[in-house]
This record gives C-alpha cells, sequence and structure tokens, in this order.
C-alpha cells in the first residue's frame, strides 16, 4: 500500500477512521495535542522508529493557551497520553493493547519535547488511501471550540458526511465519553453533553447540527443526529423594513432546515416557514442560523409562543 507523503497541510486535520473510533476519554488539551501531532507527523513523514518533536510555542497557538505557560500545558497533555491505551484486534484476531505515547523526553530549555509514537500510531496519523478510510476536516473549525464533546461529535459526524445522519445508542454515547457512572437520565445527558456539545457546531463549523430521539415504548434508548453543509452566503447589512417589503430573498430548505423546523414546530405549533424567513430576511441571516438560535434557545421548554415582529 502506497503511503501518502504530506497531501494534506496543517491547515487540514486528516486521521484514519480507526484513529477518531479509538479516541476515548481525552481532554480537549490532549485532543488538540493530537490534532497537532498527526499533521507534524505527516509534514515530517514520520516513520516507526523516528521521534517527533513537538514545541511549546507552536502547541500554544493550536490550543489558544498563554504563552508563558505553554511548556507546562504541553508537558501536562503528553503525560497524560503516556498513561492512556487503547485496544484493538490484529490481523490474526487476537486481542492487543498499546499505548499511545511510549517514551517522553523533556526539554524545557528548549521549550519543548520529543515524543516517540508506536507504529500503529505512526500508520493512523500517515497512512490514507481505500484500505485504510480516513476523515478530513479544516482544523479552524474546531480551534474555538471549548468542550471536548464537540471535538469527538464533530469528528464523528465528518465521517458520515456523505450519508447526513447518524445514530447513537445513549449507552454508545456514555462509552465513548467514558460517562459510565454519570448522567444516567436523559435529560441530564443532553443538558450537560449533548446539547451544549451542538450548540458549539453549530455556531463554530460549516455544519448544522440536529437531532432527535429514538424509543422503544416509552423509553429513550438512542439519538439520531443529522448534519449538513451550511449554505455559503456573502455578509450583507441588516435589511430594513421597507426593503423586505420591497424585495424579499427566496430561501432553499434543505433537509437540515426541515428537520429543524419539524422539531420546533412540535413545540410551537403556530411556527411557519414564513416567520422563519421573515426573521432571517430582516436580519440578514441565513435560515440555519436563525433556526438554530431559536432550537437552541427554547431546548429545556415543552412548548414556546412566537414573539411578535415589526
Amino acid at each position: 500500500m502506497e503511503k501518502s507523503k504530506k497531501k494534506y497541510g496543517l491547515n487540514t486535520v486528516a486521521q484514519s477512521n480507526k484513529l477518531v473510533e479509538a479516541i476515548h476519554g481525552m481532554t480537549l488539551t490532549e485532543k488538540r495535542l493530537f490534532v497537532h501531532a498527526s499533521g507534524l507527523a505527516r509534514e515530517q513523514d514520520l516513520k516507526e522508529g523516528e521521534v517527533l518533536t513537538i514545541r511549546a510555542d507552536e502547541f500554544a497557538r493550536e490550543c489558544g493557551i498563554q504563552s508563558h505557560t505553554a511548556y507546562e500545558g504541553l508537558q501536562d497533555a503528553v503525560d497524560r497520553l503516556f498513561n492512556r491505551y487503547f485496544t484493538y484486534v490484529s490481523s490474526t484476531g487476537n486481542p492487543v493493547k498499546c499505548r499511545w505515547v511510549y517514551r517522553l523526553e523533556y526539554k524545557k530549555g528548549l521549550g519543548e519535547i520529543a515524543v516517540s509514537f508506536p507504529a500503529e500510531v505512526i500508520l493512523m496519523f500517515t497512512l490514507f488511501n481505500k484500505d485504510n478510510p480516513f476523515t478530513t476536516y479544516d482544523r479552524k473549525h474546531i480551534q474555538q471550540m471549548t468542550s471536548v464533546y464537540a471535538v469527538r461529535f464533530y469528528e464523528l459526524f465528518m465521517q458520515y458526511k456523505s450519508i447526513g445522519s447518524r445514530t447513537f445508542e445513549l449507552e454508545q454515547i456514555k462509552t465513548m465519553f467514558q460517562l459510565d457512572n454519570k448522567y444516567d437520565r436523559v435529560f441530564n445527558l443532553k443538558a450537560r453533553v449533548i446539547d451544549p456539545a451542538i450548540q458549539q457546531i453549530n455556531e463554530l463549523t460549516d455544519y448544522t447540527v440536529s437531532y432527535e430521539q429514538i424509543k422503544r415504548g416509552r423509553t429513550v434508548y438512542a439519538l439520531k443526529f443529522f448534519f449538513e453543509p451550511k449554505k455559503i452566503i456573502s455578509a450583507k447589512k441588516p435589511i430594513s423594513s421597507k426593503k423586505i417589503k420591497e424585495e424579499k430573498h427566496i430561501f432553499a430548505w434543505g433537509n437540515g432546515e426541515n428537520h429543524l423546523f419539524k422539531e420546533l414546530k412540535k413545540k410551537c405549533p403556530g411556527l411557519t416557514k414564513s416567520y422563519i424567513e421573515d426573521l432571517a430576511n430582516k436580519g440578514g441571516r441565513d435560515l440555519s442560523f436563525v433556526l438554530n438560535d431559536m432550537f437552541m434557545k427554547h431546548a429545556k421548554s415543552d412548548s414556546f409562543e412566537l414573539e411578535l415582529t415589526d
């Protein structure tokens, strides 16, 4: 199998699907370190047995942390990774346990740490082809995120972006995020983990996400997520009411917008598409922004009333 060399630049996150699925329980700083390291590994064309040097100042820019605490932040992240491991099944069918990092050399005077990754991790960082499915996205979409759950959900959604939906059982979500002993009530899991993550994805990335509950009888056992690219619009100044009456924008309703509208209408039967379009026109915003804003505003409510508009 041919190894890709520097096919993706540092501004693109490219990770094998095995890596995306294998990461469990990492902190936000650890996850950012992995994103940073994977790009450096591709740039260096890292091979088994070679060392990857990570500079504290570059890591600080990646994580948005203060420069005077950069080395301590980097050291904390690599130390945590050193104590983590993942498991997989070998080609011969045997279970294998492997550490993410197996050697660290601290160079505080130089403001850098030399990291040695096992062969399995290096392959997940650098080998992308039809036999090793992978996921790519623009790293700018996760740089401002403050929720590691948002980063993880975004990556899991990007694996299925050609499909536009993905279903997870609640226990599967708790296992992926190592929440086995937390949030037994669906309401708490949604309020503490899922809704804040989806809000950040909708606000900071190029995708619009919504979800619906799947029940067995009266019990919610899974969530089905829907996601689609946001429509690109040019920046506009707010449109005056007089101008709106003279010329209204014609909106195209995609699957994501229609799903969000359907969920909102369950809570407000009087809601209409024309009402949503009026709000979008008056604010010079796109439909997905208006719908997501309304969805998050009333996420914890069983019902709501329409606000009067001019």
